[in-house]
């Protein structure tokens, strides 16, 4: 997998669950400015690759100490650029 393929939005959901620990979907989409269906599907498919996991309802998520070498390198990559972006939306990095 390389970072072409991989939506900078949903490495953008990702470091701000990593930065915070653990967030909802409401959480995810307030401090990154997404509509919050679409931090929700953001989130469903990091899920559903085995990077995040939830609990509870509202869901909370979580990232996974072990998740798949392949993502964790194509997130690293992407990473610079989420944060740029947030900065450029006027939101101050975690």
């Amino acid at each position: 997998m390389d970072s072409s393929s991989f939506p900078v939005t949903r490495a953008e959901v990702y470091w701000y669950v990593f930065d915070k620990r653990s967030a909802t979907a409401q959480e995810v989409a307030l401090g990154t400015r997404m509509a919050k269906n679409t931090a929700q599907g953001h989130l469903a498919a990091l899920e559903q690759i085995g990077i995040l996991s939830s609990i509870g309802k509202p869901k909370l998520y979580r990232v996974q100490e072990n998740f798949p070498e392949e993502y964790k390198i194509v997130l690293r990559e992407l990473e610079s650029l989420a944060r740029s972006s947030w900065r450029l939306n006027g939101i101050e990095p975690v």
